[in-house]
């Protein structure tokens, strides 16, 4: 399973998210989802922050299809 996550968030921080979904598997789950951050942003402190949250990965929301 993955999750595509955003970096911000109406009312929510995607970091903390990440965190917090990497930190523990869902009740019944054996290991918690891999989550990918989604994001309009291109800075390099929200790329480094997400992998630091625990995220598998970074791509741009412009991205091609076939990239994601």
């Amino acid at each position: 399973d993955v999750v595509c996550m955003d970096v911000r968030m109406p009312g929510g921080d995607g970091l903390a998210a990440t965190r917090e979904i990497v930190r523990r598997p869902a009740e019944g789950e054996p290991t918690p989802p891999a989550v990918l951050v989604v994001t309009t942003f291109d800075l390099d402190e929200y790329v480094f922050g997400a992998l630091e949250a625990g995220a598998s990965g970074s791509i741009l929301k412009d991205c091609e299809p076939e990239e994601l």
